[in-house]
């Protein structure tokens, strides 16, 4: 397949095709443009080997695109989990396969951060399987970012 021959459409519907060949996946996940290679990191039938390689893309959008695929890696998904951007640990609390211990790292994590992320906190404590010491935590850390006035829980 050549890339440059392609229009922006095709590659849009080849990125997203599952039934795009891996060796095109691959091809099209060294585009210079971002947004495809993000849209192959939420391909179906991506193998874990380029997601691994998407997991270290310079974007956020991309990274977090690996973070949400449920067929990234529990290695590489706590990878993600200690990312620098909020945006993409928000990913990997949305990926279906999460483990309440890459939960628990992402809370540590934004425990330990100058700056915690508050849609990262909302999101980790509106996740139903978050156990109740994590929300504990939340509640007595950062209680005023989740709940308001009438102390009712804010959606994140």
């Amino acid at each position: 397949m050549n890339l440059l021959a392609l229009t922006w459409e095709e590659k849009y519907k080849r990125t997203g095709d599952p039934l795009t060949l891996m060796r095109d996946l691959i091809k099209l996940a060294r585009s210079n443009d971002a947004y495809f290679r993000g849209r192959v990191a939420q391909n179906p039938t991506i193998s874990e080997n380029l997601l691994k390689s998407l997991a270290k893309d310079t974007d956020a959008n991309v990274r977090r695109a690996v973070g949400e695929n449920p067929k990234t890696a529990k290695n590489t998904l706590g990878e993600l989990a200690q990312d620098s951007n909020a945006y993409v640990r928000r990913g990997v609390i949305c990926n279906p396969n999460v483990s309440i211990s890459l939960l628990i790292k992402i809370l540590e994590y934004e425990r330990n951060c100058l700056s915690p992320d508050r849609v990262t906190i909302r999101t980790l404590y509106n996740y139903p399987k978050l156990p109740n010491f994590a929300k504990d935590i939340i509640e007595t850390l950062y209680g005023q970012w989740i709940y308001n006035t009438t102390r009712r829980p804010l959606l994140g």
